[in-house]
Formats: C-alpha cells, sequence, structure tokens
C-alpha cells in the first residue's frame, strides 16, 4: 500500500487550512448583519429626508417664480393689451 509523503500531508493539510481561513474571512454572525442592515436604514431615512427637503425647496422656488416673475408679466401683456400702446 502506497502511503502518501510527508510532503503530500503537508500539502493536503495547507489546503484544508487556508479553506478554513477563507471560509473564516467570509464568515458574517448575526451581530454584525444587524449592525449592517441598521447602518442601512439610517442611510436610507437621511436619504429620504434630504429628497422631501429637496421637494420642498424646489415647491418653494417655483412658488415665487410664479408670483414674483410669471405673474406680473402676464398681469402687464393683459394691461398692454387692454389699455393700448399708450398717449
Amino acid at each position: 500500500m502506497d502511503e502518501p509523503t510527508l510532503a503530500e500531508e503537508v500539502r493536503l493539510l495547507r489546503r484544508d487550512v487556508h479553506a478554513l481561513v477563507e471560509a473564516q474571512r467570509e464568515y458574517v454572525t448575526r451581530e454584525i448583519l444587524g449592525l449592517k442592515l441598521e447602518a442601512l436604514a439610517k442611510e436610507q431615512d437621511d436619504l429620504a429626508k434630504d429628497v422631501a427637503a429637496d421637494r420642498e425647496r424646489i415647491t418653494a422656488m417655483s412658488r415665487w417664480l410664479w408670483s414674483g416673475v410669471v405673474a406680473p408679466v402676464i398681469v402687464g401683456i393683459i394691461l398692454y393689451v387692454l389699455i393700448g400702446k399708450g398717449p
């Protein structure tokens, strides 16, 4: 019977240890997963708040544009047409 040599045994052992080290490196505990999910939820909440703030700012700018620029121009054009070109 052929028994493996010492070098073959060392190679097999090294391969098994390497596989165990890789598996341990990629192992995620429930605590770590919970912390990552909590961080993602916080980021999502922060992003939702930022989006809401942006929408409010865009709405305010739109109102300002209508009340400060567009409405007076329309009123001016209507008055010009109704009153005429002047004296």
